[in-house]
């Protein structure tokens, strides 16, 4: 099963402050992320392999 089965994907945007490496100014800018978020049930058709990786993940930001 792939994992991607196992979490909901959503876009967010979150400020961050980057630095300029050669003119060492410092900047605020939006960037996108995808959220994943684990789903509440494991989806059907797993076998065990999938169950104990369902039971490893946890969501997360790309």
């Amino acid at each position: 099963m792939d994992e991607r089965a196992f979490f909901n994907e959503s876009q967010t945007t979150k400020p961050a402050q980057l630095n300029c490496p050669f003119c060492r100014t410092q900047e605020s800018y939006d960037l996108r992320w995808i959220l994943r978020k684990k789903k509440d049930r494991l989806p059907g058709g797993a076998d065990e392999r999938d169950r104990a990786k369902f039971a490893k993940a946890q969501s997360y930001m790309v």
